[in-house]
């Protein structure tokens, strides 16, 4: 449940930033790059609010389109073998 709570916020609340906040808002990248004096809100557990944090609703379409693609070329890999 927490997890759910956590894909259904990013793909409900944060697609209000369609194109996201650009990289560098969370995670290790702000750690190392980040501006010490100013505070972030940003908060990531799973991947899908990574996603859309990092690049907004085209990234996550790509991300999600990429999976497709990989499961696609990997049965077609198994069936062919």
């Amino acid at each position: 449940m927490e997890r759910g709570g956590l894909v259904e916020e990013g793909i409900a609340q944060l697609l209000y930033y369609p194109l996201g906040y650009g990289l560098g808002w969370w995670g290790m990248i702000y750690a190392t790059f980040g501006d010490p004096a100013r505070m972030t809100k940003v908060w990531v557990e799973v991947m899908v609010q990574a996603w859309v944090y990092d690049g907004g609703f085209p990234l996550l379409l790509g991300y999600v389109g990429a999976i497709g693609v990989a499961l696609f070329s990997t049965l077609r890999i198994a069936l062919r073998n």
